[in-house]
């Protein structure tokens, strides 16, 4: 068995996929798995001349067009590593940290000792002004020790876990059946709800891995591209909302529910945020809509959400004053990650 499986999914990245799937070769135990998602450019056939050159480290799969989550649930369920791990057609994995992970995974298995999830922090590589970023949240874990949720610090509400930091077990997606919304932006808000919901324990390298690359106007971060594809958001949300119940929440150690149940009510106000970046009433009627179906679907776990601090908050806030209120906020936001844009 490989120790990890690296899925890329791609569309229309013939600029930079040679460049990512160059940076990921070199690794003992390790699989590529590259999905090109229906793609119009010469993506499908660089992907094939490293899977021509390297057939035991590369896998191609060639669909149509169905989004970055359809790639992520293609990948997952033909992936044979020990551990799964989504890294982005434009971006790369930094060598140092993805070594001294795989010796800590080599380590952990022989003491048959293994975490459902490890975790890493990232960094922000910016194009425009050449410069690198470290994004951590290691003062909130346990560092390099296997943890469960009693251990783990709670995270402030504007930090939040990211799917550029987790390495999670292949036999979690598999065995739940992972299947994230398509055809839509910002599901991996979904993917981490999903994983942190069905894991236990976590072990954090003190190592950052993933580089992600920033400075692009045409990313889905970019304050323009949330006002228009706040639909997608409202999605992804619907959709990480039905992946567990207040039945499910309730046999969880209380630990484990606040946690999980914080990350459910920062995703809540993140579709808050989408809906009023920008005045409309289109926006006013998806964000009545998305609570409609989620109090549907549960009305006991909506009812948790909603009453947290900052959702409820949000809530009395007077239809005029939310837009420009929520776009302040954004921008604060983003330059404190720094996603400036």
């Amino acid at each position: 068995m490989k120790l990890l499986s690296i899925a890329v999914p791609s569309y229309n990245s013939g600029k930079f996929l040679a460049e990512t799937l160059t940076s990921l070769l070199g690794y003992e135990d390790v699989e590529v798995i590259v999905v090109n998602d229906g793609s119009k450019d010469n993506t499908l056939e660089i992907a094939k001349e490293f899977e021509a050159k390297y057939p035991d480290y590369f896998k191609v799969i060639d669909k149509e067009n169905g989004g970055h989550g359809s790639g992520l649930n293609a990948a997952y369920k033909i992936a044979e590593g020990l551990y799964f791990k989504c890294c982005d057609s434009d971006d790369t994995l930094d060598r140092e940290g993805l070594l001294h992970l795989l010796n800590k995974i080599k380590e952990l298995k022989a003491e048959n000792n293994l975490p459902d999830v490890f975790m890493a922090d990232y960094i922000a590589v910016y194009s425009n002004h050449d410069k690198e970023t470290v994004c951590g949240i290691k003062k909130y874990f346990k560092v390099e020790q296997l943890s469960h949720y009693e251990d783990m610090k709670m995270l402030p509400f504007t930090t939040y876990l990211m799917i550029h930091t987790f390495f999670v077990k292949t036999e979690i997606l598999k065995n739940n059946n992972m299947a994230l919304v398509e055809k839509t932006f910002y599901e991996d808000n979904e993917f981490v709800y999903f994983v942190i919901g069905h894991s236990d324990t976590f072990y954090y390298s003190d190592k950052p891995i993933y580089r992600y690359a920033l400075g692009d106007a045409g990313q889905s971060i970019s304050i323009p591209n949330m006002q228009k594809n706040f639909m997608h958001d409202m999605r992804a949300y619907k959709a990480s909302f039905r992946h567990f119940t207040s039945e499910d929440y309730a046999k969880w150690s209380k630990a484990k529910r606040r946690y999980v149940m914080k990350d459910l009510s920062q995703k809540y106000v993140l579709a808050y945020t989408y809906a009023f970046l920008k005045r409309g009433k289109e926006r006013r009627e998806a964000f009545r809509e998305l609570k409609k179906e989620c109090k549907s679907f549960d009305k006991k776990l909506f009812r948790k959400i909603r009453w947290k601090f900052l959702p409820i908050l949000a809530t009395l806030l007077p239809v005029f004053i939310r837009p420009p209120l929520v776009r302040f906020a954004t921008i604060k936001v983003s330059k404190m990650k720094g996603w400036n844009y």
